[in-house]
């Protein structure tokens, strides 16, 4: 069952260069820090770095948004990029090299997606607790 959340997020973060990937995994990390069971945390430090990477491969910098709701132990997590080019998960027999770590995504969360805007995109996850 999808949760709503609500401005503003707990956790924003702008983010340049792959460094920062680590910063996102620790602010995330830090939202859920209080919360029990901690057996998907590393689930959501995954999926978190694997749309970090792609955001700042594909635009060189991105904005993180992150919400955690108590009630319905779910983590929504939001990476706005400015590049054109949407995600596409790759064929298991792709020789490409990226779109593989979409299937990360896919795999550690109960649902993803990407929203559009004129001049940028969102690429999301929840996952429920």
């Amino acid at each position: 069952m999808a949760t709503t959340f609500l401005p503003p997020p707990h956790v924003t973060r702008t983010l340049t260069g792959v460094a920062s990937v680590r910063e996102a995994r620790q602010a995330v990390a830090g939202l859920l820090s209080a919360v029990d069971p901690a057996d998907w945390h590393a689930d959501a430090a995954v999926a978190v770095s694997e749309l970090v990477t792609n955001a700042i491969v594909a635009a060189g910098t991105c904005e993180l948004a992150a919400w955690f709701s108590p009630e319905a132990n779910c983590l929504r997590v939001e990476v706005t990029d400015t590049s054109e080019h949407l995600p596409v998960v790759q064929p298991l027999d792709s020789p490409r090299v990226g779109g593989h770590g979409l299937r990360i995504v896919e795999a550690f969360s109960t649902r993803w997606g990407v929203t559009t805007h004129p001049a940028s995109k969102i690429v999301w996850f929840e996952i429920d607790g």
